[in-house]
């Protein structure tokens, strides 16, 4: 019986190590199967990715042709009968979509004055095409690879801008829009506040063009007036023009202020100076007083605009009437802080003049 078991657990104990042998066998056979079908896959999914590339690249092409087709189609309906309405409308519209897509950038803009001419066309269809033309226009002048300003406010060469000019005429022209005027406004706001730099809004140049020749404040501020005289009175829309127009006059006011303030801060870097060049600063006030009353000018632009709009029948009176007051507070602070420094620096210089006499005479009486 004992040989009889011997001999069982030796027969399983081979059958076992055969069996594992085996399995190893088969894993390292399975092993060298997976890294010689490797390479073929790789090369499989790359023929896959390559066929994927030329069906799409397919795809785009019989997508570009039916556009194309459809493009001819439509432009042949528009010059036959371009007098259709509403569906006129439509092909138009139609027609811009595909000539945007197709890159045909010429043809959208011509397709886009004709719709104009012959039927109505409506907001939506209007801003999109301005916005593609303000952008073709940048990519034209090549402005956005050579400026630091946002996209949408990089200012334009002047033939450029007088394009888009023209185009916002002609679009305020066939829809009388608030929208169309305060972008059109905003698109002019862009161009003066970038090209302008170091914003020199004083008195003497408040009426002269910016460096792109043909943006300016004063021009800027005829446009508001004219945008005013269609939609000043609008129930919905018109507060938000007068908001754009103080934000303009704002930032304006804001910029003069600014400059001052690093006016101050240079003078207090540069420390004290000749006293002859103090003295012919005193004779002839400097600078300082004409950038003071400019400041005060622009204040009181912006609280007529506010009086002007409390005027009119217009929602949001009392909220409007408590911005108003918190604008005039804050003027009459900095006009009576701007006075009590002119006063104080007043009374410091004579003082000093006071003192360069009474020593001037105390050195003449020693001479004699």
């Amino acid at each position: 019986m004992e040989q009889t078991t011997c001999a069982a657990s030796g027969d399983s104990l081979t059958r076992r190590t055969v069996s594992s042998s085996t399995e190893a066998a088969r894993a390292e056979e399975d092993l060298q199967a997976r890294d010689d079908d490797a390479p073929s896959r790789e090369e499989e999914t790359r023929h896959e990715q390559e066929e994927e590339m030329e069906d799409s690249e397919d795809d785009e092409e019989a997508r570009e042709r039916l556009m194309l087709a459809e493009a001819k189609k439509l432009s042949a309906e528009v010059k036959q009968n371009p007098w259709r309405g509403a569906d006129g409308a439509l092909t138009f519209q139609r027609l811009a979509e595909l000539y945007r897509h197709l890159g045909e950038y010429e043809k959208l803009n011509r397709t886009a004055r004709l719709a104009c001419v012959y039927c109505p066309v409506g907001e939506e269809f209007l801003l999109s095409w301005l916005e593609e033309e303000k952008r073709v226009a940048r990519l034209l002048s090549g402005a956005a690879f050579e400026s630091s300003f946002p996209s949408h406010q990089l200012p334009l060469p002047r033939e450029q801008h007088l394009h888009i000019r023209r185009l916002y005429r002609l679009a305020r022209f066939v829809l009388p829009s608030v929208s169309l005027a305060l972008s059109h406004l905003r698109f002019e706001e862009a161009a003066f506040f970038a090209s302008s730099g170091a914003f020199s809004f004083s008195r003497s140049s408040s009426s002269s063009v910016s460096p792109s020749s043909v943006v300016s404040a004063e021009g800027i501020r005829g446009m508001f007036e004219e945008a005013l005289d269609d939609f000043a009175l609008h129930a919905l829309e018109g507060p938000c023009l007068w908001a754009a127009y103080r934000h303009f006059e704002s930032a304006i006011l804001d910029s003069l202020r600014r400059r001052q303030l690093e006016k101050r801060d240079s003078g207090k870097q540069e420390g004290k100076q000749d006293r002859g060049q103090q003295e012919g600063r005193l004779e002839t006030g400097g600078g300082n007083h004409e950038e003071e009353s400019e400041v005060v000018r622009q204040m009181h632009r912006i609280q007529q605009l506010f009086c002007r709009q409390l005027q009119l029948p217009l929602a949001g009176l009392g909220d409007l009437l408590d911005e108003y007051r918190l604008v005039a507070g804050n003027g009459a602070d900095a006009k009576g802080r701007e006075k009590g420094e002119t006063e104080k620096k007043g009374e410091g210089e004579t003082e000093k003049k006071e003192e360069r006499t009474r020593w001037g005479e105390e050195r003449r009486r020693q001479k004699e």
